[in-house]
């Protein structure tokens, strides 16, 4: 157990010379977007995300087309559940550099954490045919139903945006 505190002491201290370290260089070289990823990376793993993202953002002013820092701030927003926010960092990045396959699984997992009743609503309000037999009063479903794990809406008629649902909790 001594052992442990101490390499987590020493730890703990290199990380802080580090990040004095960094924050002098940035004194001298305030435009070297490198050094405010290098910080935000540490902030990263320290899990103090909200510095990590400052200090993303500051990089960002400097090199507004590198793709890897939304990609990062991204992963850090999707880390804290902030899904909308992650998926815009995410589409950010791969409308800078489309060839990168992982920004499309990154957007794909977001739109699998961002399912809930209020997408679902909006899909039926939008993106169905209420038109649709399926979907038609008396002849289709008798009701629809938007649910996440904690909520549940119902409808019984499709009518595009004017689509009212009731909640079924």
């Amino acid at each position: 157990n001594i052992i442990g505190i101490f390499s987590t002491s020493e730890n703990n201290k290199t990380i802080f010379t580090a990040i004095a370290q960094y924050q002098k260089a940035i004194t001298c070289e305030p435009l070297e977007a490198m050094l405010y990823i290098k910080l935000a990376g540490i902030y990263g793993e320290k899990g103090e995300w909200k510095a990590a993202i400052d200090y993303y953002k500051k990089a960002l002013i400097i090199t507004p087309y590198d793709s890897s820092i939304y990609t990062s701030m991204g992963n850090i927003l999707q880390t804290l559940g902030d899904y909308d926010n992650a998926y815009n960092s995410f589409k950010q990045a791969q409308s800078i550099y489309p060839e990168y396959k992982y920004n499309y699984l990154n957007i794909a997992n977001i739109e699998y954490f961002r399912k809930n009743y209020e997408n679902a609503i909006k899909q039926f309000r939008v993106d169905r045919d209420p038109k649709s037999r399926l979907f038609l009063f008396k002849a289709g479903c008798i009701v629809d139903f938007a649910m996440d794990l904690e909520e549940a809406y119902m409808t019984t008629k499709l009518n595009g945006l004017s689509t009212f649902f009731l909640p079924f909790n």
